[in-house]
């Protein structure tokens, strides 16, 4: 089964982890122009991004393996 992780935008660590997951996936792409990890945080902050005031949203993230060998 297929297990999906609700990301708690209150929670830095998890914050910190869902930016840094499309960092790891698309590392190797040299097409791939990365967002301000700041623009990121931004985004997902309740108290701050105006989205939230006349709107819900909910980050969801798939842990992902570490197959380095």
């Amino acid at each position: 089964m297929l297990a999906i992780e609700k990301v708690d935008t209150g929670n830095k660590s998890q914050v910190q982890r869902f930016i840094d997951l499309h960092y790891r996936l698309y590392q190797s792409c040299p097409q791939w122009v990365p967002p301000f990890r700041s623009d990121i945080a931004l985004m997902l902050n309740r108290r701050k991004h105006p989205f939230y005031e006349h709107s819900m949203g909910t980050a969801y993230c798939k842990p992902v393996l570490n197959t380095s060998r």
